[in-house]
C-alpha cells in the first residue's frame, strides 16, 4: 500500500510540473465551435475580439472604442487606432454621403448638404424666370443661378435688343441694351450705368424771330404796380368820358398814359382817419329779483 501511494504521488507531482511548464510556454486551451468569436477589452477605453481557429486566439482591436459620441441627431461611438487609442473628432455616426438636406455635416468633410441633388425646374414668381429647386440652409428652395436667366425687353428699348437678367430670388432687373447707347425718354437703360432715365430735359429751339432780333429785344419788362387815378382829375375824366372825350384836364391822353408813352399821375394819398376813443358805457345797476 505504502508503494501505491508513493507512485501516485510522483505522478500527481509530475503531472503539476508539466502543466505549470505548458502554461508558462504559452499553451492553450481548445476552443469550439472553429471560427467563432469573442469580445474582449483591448485597452479600457478600445474594444477587442478574439478569434477560435483550433485555440482562442489573442485579443485584436475592433477600432470601436467605449466613448459615446453623436452626429446630427444619431448616436454612435468614436473609433481607436491599431494601438487603442481613442481618436479625437471621430464618430461612427458619420455617413459616407452628406445626402440629406437638414443643414448638418452628415460626412464630417467640413462642407455641407453637398451630396444633395436637386429635385426640379421652379418658377418662384411665375414671370418666366426659371430656377431649380436646392438645398439651401437646410431646407429646399427655388434658386436661380446669377447672369443664366433674363427676359426680353427690347419694346421698351425702342426695338434695339435689350435683356431684364433674372436675380437669385426670381425678381427681374432693369430694362438693359445689348449695345450701349446714348440715354434715351423711355424704360430702358440705354447706357448700361444702372439707371433708367424717363425724362430727358431738351433746351427749348428758339423761333426765327428770336434768332433774327438784337440781343435783349424780346426781353420781358419786369412788371410795375399801377397807381390808382383817384381825386377830382378822376372825376373830370369820368365826366369827359361820358361826352365822348379821353382827354384829362391837363390835356393828357388815357390811351397815351396806358401805353406808356407819359408818366401816370401821381396818385393822391388819403389820410387815414384817427380812430375816435370809444367811450365808457355808463355803469347800469341791475336789481335782481329775490
Amino acid at each position: 500500500m505504502n508503494r501505491r501511494l508513493q507512485s501516485l504521488s510522483t505522478i500527481l507531482v509530475m503531472g503539476c510540473s508539466m502543466l505549470l511548464v505548458l502554461l508558462a510556454s504559452g499553451a492553450q486551451a481548445t476552443c469550439f465551435p472553429q471560427g467563432g468569436t469573442q469580445s474582449c477589452q483591448f485597452t479600457p477605453s478600445c474594444k477587442g475580439v478574439m478569434t477560435c481557429n483550433e485555440y482562442w486566439s489573442e485579443c485584436e482591436p475592433t477600432g470601436q472604442s467605449t466613448v459615446a459620441c453623436s452626429v446630427c441627431g444619431r448616436s454612435g461611438y468614436r473609433t481607436c487606432d491599431g494601438e487603442g487609442n481613442v481618436v479625437g473628432g471621430s464618430c461612427s455616426a458619420y455617413k459616407t454621403k452628406d445626402d440629406i438636406c437638414n443643414g448638418c455635416d452628415d460626412d464630417g468633410d467640413g462642407q455641407i448638404d453637398e451630396d444633395v441633388a436637386p429635385l426640379g425646374a421652379c418658377d418662384p414668381l411665375q414671370n418666366g424666370c426659371l430656377g431649380t429647386v436646392q438645398c439651401i440652409g437646410g431646407q429646399f428652395q427655388c434658386y436661380i443661378a446669377p447672369q443664366t436667366r433674363y427676359l426680353a425687353c427690347a419694346d421698351d428699348c425702342g426695338g434695339y435688343s435689350a435683356k431684364r437678367w433674372c436675380n437669385t430670388d426670381g425678381t427681374v432687373g432693369v430694362c438693359t441694351r445689348d449695345d450701349p447707347a446714348p440715354e434715351d425718354c423711355n424704360d430702358c437703360d440705354d447706357d448700361r450705368d444702372g439707371v433708367v432715365t424717363t425724362r430727358r430735359i431738351r433746351e427749348p429751339t428758339p423761333s426765327r424771330a428770336h434768332a433774327r432780333a438784337p440781343a435783349g429785344a424780346y426781353a420781358l419788362a419786369p412788371r410795375r404796380r399801377v397807381p390808382a387815378v383817384t381825386g377830382p382829375a378822376h372825376a373830370r375824366h369820368r365826366r369827359k368820358r361820358a361826352t365822348g372825350s379821353t382827354t384829362t384836364a391837363t390835356g393828357a391822353s388815357m390811351r397815351a398814359v396806358c401805353a406808356g408813352r407819359i408818366p401816370w399821375p401821381a396818385p393822391v394819398r388819403r389820410r387815414r382817419a384817427r380812430p375816435r376813443a370809444r367811450r365808457a358805457a355808463p355803469c347800469r345797476t341791475a336789481v335782481v329779483a329775490r
